[in-house]
């Protein structure tokens, strides 16, 4: 059985003020023994550290599902778009 799985973003600590975060794809598609892929509910990423990003970055990140009997249909590295916003910069 395969079905479609919400990413959660982890973070290693709270985002500083200013700071958008977007994940893609938002969805990875997981295969495995149907009720195994039944109760898995989403993919986590691993967790990022935002306190070295100062500027706009791409970030490549590893994701998982906690059941080993469950995999990826595709590959689970996932793009973090990071863009800081400066506060009290015009634009």
């Amino acid at each position: 059985m395969s079905k479609e799985v919400p990413v959660q973003l982890r973070l290693a600590a709270s985002a500083p003020t200013g700071y958008r975060l977007e994940v893609t794809p938002n969805k990875l598609r997981i295969t495995g023994p149907e009720d195994h892929v039944r109760e898995i509910t989403s993919a986590e990423t691993d967790p990022v550290d935002l306190r070295g990003v100062t500027q706009n970055a791409d970030l490549r990140v590893n994701t998982y599902v906690a059941d080993p009997q469950v995999r990826f249909e595709v590959s689970p590295i996932v793009t973090v778009k990071v863009t800081v916003d400066k506060i009290g910069q015009s634009k």
